[in-house]
């Protein structure tokens, strides 16, 4: 089981999408943006009910708003990048001051 799942689109995408790819199971809690006013503010307070170390938390995203926002509230961010990803791998590269430290490429 993976834990969350915190998205920007509404539960109402988001659970279909789960259900097909049958990953439903994998997540305890779903958040949608019905969920919270402003995405930071929600994953912070989230970390300190639960008592989860920021450095603990993975931040997925495609966006170079997304390593961003993870940087800006401590965690640690993956970039997606690829055909499906909204920004391109060319803009992503272009933040290097956004990026982790270590960039892994995947087949």
């Amino acid at each position: 089981m993976w834990g969350q799942r915190l998205s920007n689109s509404l539960k109402e995408f988001i659970l279909p999408v789960l259900k097909h790819f049958n990953l439903r199971k994998e997540f305890k809690e779903i958040y949608g943006s019905e969920d919270f006013a402003d995405k930071g503010d929600f994953i912070v307070e989230y970390l300190k009910k639960r008592r989860i170390r920021k450095r603990d938390c993975y931040y997925v995203g495609d966006r170079i708003a997304d390593v961003k926002l993870a940087k800006k509230v401590g965690c640690q961010s993956v970039a997606i990048i690829g055909t499906c990803a909204w920004d391109s791998p060319k803009d992503i590269i272009d933040e290097k001051e956004a990026l982790p430290p270590q960039i892994e490429s995947c087949p």
